[in-house]
């Protein structure tokens, strides 16, 4: 299937489904309805559709987890139908909270024993769902099935869904989903940005969009973020609405949030971000919730490092194996600096060469990553300088702020690195 044809047939299929969403809301007077495909071989929900939502944009970027209510009933073929919401523990979720919703119907989209997906049918008021509610219910899952079974989509959103996230962005989403299906509460992890000295959440699960695009803060500012991460102490706030060191209380309304717990991401004993939990209702963690919070998200930490070293022993098995096949020292030399730029997510690196003869020392730049359209304008200082503190005492140095380290080269800090 060409990406045309594959993108054109996924667009009808949205186009056939809304429309018989409309009509399905029509006939069970709902205020809103809600739908996602879902594709068995990949465990996942797919094309989330929905009507008569307040935030769209949350509901679109935040898939339903398999192994709760959604995920039971794909898995099980089962109708679930809740008139009590906040009584029901699997449904009074994120969602529901941020929508209102009082009451809820959800009915698996199956054809010949296929589930394909799910759609709920949903009231901001208390509702009695009625028989006749249930068959308009019943005969849109059928309906539905048939279209999704028809156009074959499944297997190019498959596609769609595993480009649109990187392997690195896959494992935070789930990190955040496994500490969200332990709490049943939205859940978001800060880490640093590429700008110095500023984070911001990359990756969250049941928080609102909104949130989770706009939210960041600075290492040096007064937010509570900023504080856990540089203190390394664990913070929780009964009134996101009172206290300033939360810094979006419109969006806590819009969401529903009332308190939050906000707990440093350690890597052994680096603090590389934080991780907040949100509460609906005014809630001070016990300190057995916290030890037990603070143990898994230890193990979560660890589980980055032990990614991020598998993703550093792909690139040097790859480095390896390239320079096998080079002859050319130039090009060795490339391969290595473009190497350990990837494995870094450097801005930039470069090799510079030191050498000393009876007359002069001075640096010699080899290579640098990328590759250079001028020659560079500046090169490392043979004496006084930071290169030259590494070749004469043999020991690597990490610079938190170039402009405030008089040994960094002052053309470089001017140039832009941090």
């Amino acid at each position: 299937m060409a990406v045309e044809s594959a993108s054109a047939t996924i667009a009808t299929l949205r186009t056939k489904l809304r429309t018989r969403m409309n009509d399905l809301r029509a006939a069970t007077n709902a205020d809103t309805v809600t739908m996602f495909c879902y594709d068995r071989d990949s465990d996942r929900f797919l094309l989330p559709l929905s009507l008569g939502l307040f935030d769209t944009a949350s509901f679109e970027k935040s898939m339903p987890r398999t192994d709760r209510l959604a995920g039971k009933i794909v898995k099980e073929n089962c109708r679930v139908v809740v008139e009590e919401v906040e009584t029901h523990p699997d449904v009074n979720g994120p969602f529901s909270h941020r929508e209102r919703i009082k009451s809820s119907a959800g009915v698996p989209i199956a054809m010949n024993s296929e589930t394909v997906g799910v759609v709920f049918v949903s009231y901001r008021g208390h509702h009695q769902i009625r028989a006749d509610e249930l068959l308009a219910i019943d005969r849109f899952a059928r309906e539905a099935a048939e279209m999704i079974v028809t156009s074959q989509a499944l297997a190019e959103l498959r596609k769609h869904s595993a480009l649109a996230e990187s392997e690195e962005q896959q494992v935070l989403q789930g990190i955040v989903e496994v500490i969200c299906s332990a709490m049943n509460l939205p859940v978001a992890i800060w880490l640093r940005d590429r700008k110095p000295q500023r984070v911001s959440v990359h990756a969250a699960t049941g928080v609102i969009a909104e949130y989770e695009e706009s939210a960041v803060a600075s290492l040096a500012g007064d937010s509570v973020v900023s504080q856990v991460m540089c203190s390394g102490e664990s913070m929780n706030i009964l009134n996101l609405q009172r206290d300033p060191r939360f810094k979006y209380p419109e969006l806590a309304r819009k969401a529903g949030w009332e308190s939050l717990l906000v707990i440093p991401l350690k890597i052994k004993d680096h603090i590389i971000g934080a991780i907040e939990i949100f509460s609906f209702e005014a809630r001070e963690f016990s300190r057995t919730e916290l030890e037990k919070i603070t143990i898994m998200i230890g193990r979560i930490g660890l589980a980055i490092e032990n990614y991020r070293r598998i993703q550093e022993l792909k690139v040097f098995n790859q480095i390896v194996q390239t320079l096998g096949t080079i002859l050319d020292p130039e090009r060795a030399l490339q391969e290595i600096v473009d190497g350990a730029r990837t494995v870094t997510q450097a801005d930039t690196g470069a090799i510079f060469f030191f050498s000393r003869t009876y007359r002069q020392e001075v640096f010699r730049l080899a290579c640098h990553s990328p590759r250079l359209a001028e020659p560079i304008s500046h090169k490392p200082r043979p004496i006084g300088g930071l290169s030259r503190h590494i070749i004469d005492t043999g020991q690597s140095i990490i610079i938190g702020e170039t402009t405030e380290d008089m040994r960094v080269h002052q053309e470089v800090a001017t140039a832009g690195t941090r």
